[in-house]
């Protein structure tokens, strides 16, 4: 996974600068899709399903990993949605793939983090108190602490469940978030 770490910090940074320039329905349909996707690979019993033996080197090596901190930057997620399902399709035990998703989560939240920081919102008026670009520094004083010290609880957890269940319940979380994201752009 060393290899993925300037790759997505630099997708992560365009991600969230990119992200200040697109209409809030473009994201959520985005994401929507995406999650959707990614639902239906983790909920399916594909789990043997591997397109390649193992993570790709060279430019394709590069460009999964940008691609992934792009859009989860877009998106505001941790990586996992696409980590997870990208290296369980290059050969990577699920178990694995969701502990690594949480060190990605780091890597992609503080380049993303300095690209909404940096963001200059045309509405700023609109954004709530002690708002820097589109960062609440409430919600990061909230969000970020907890979300450390949580981390390792959730790979320990992940580690400890029956390979089929953790990905049907991925999968089920991200059916439901992908339902949410493409009613509320429907609707």
């Amino acid at each position: 996974m060393k290899r993925w770490a300037i790759p997505i910090v630099v997708g992560a940074l365009a991600g969230s600068l990119a992200a200040a320039h697109v209409q809030g329905n473009v994201l959520a349909a985005v994401f929507g899709t995406v999650a959707l996707l990614s639902a239906v690979k983790m909920l399916l019993p594909l789990d043997r399903v591997v397109l390649r033996p193992s993570l790709p080197g060279g430019v394709p090596g590069a460009l999964i990993p940008a691609f992934i901190g792009a859009i989860s930057a877009m998106m505001g997620i941790g990586g996992g949605t696409l980590s997870v399902p990208t290296m369980t399709l290059c050969g990577e035990p699920v178990h694995k793939a969701v502990g690594t998703a949480a060190l990605l989560g780091l890597w992609i939240a503080l380049p993303a983090t300095l690209g909404y920081l940096l963001a200059r919102p045309a509405e700023a008026a609109a954004l709530p108190p002690l708002t820097i670009g589109y960062v609440s520094l409430v919600g990061f004083g909230l969000v970020a602490p907890i979300s450390w010290l949580v981390a390792p609880l959730g790979a320990r957890l992940a580690h400890s469940l029956d390979r089929r269940k953790l990905s049907a319940a991925f999968g089920a979380f991200l059916l439901i978030v992908a339902t949410r994201m493409l009613y509320r752009v429907l609707s």
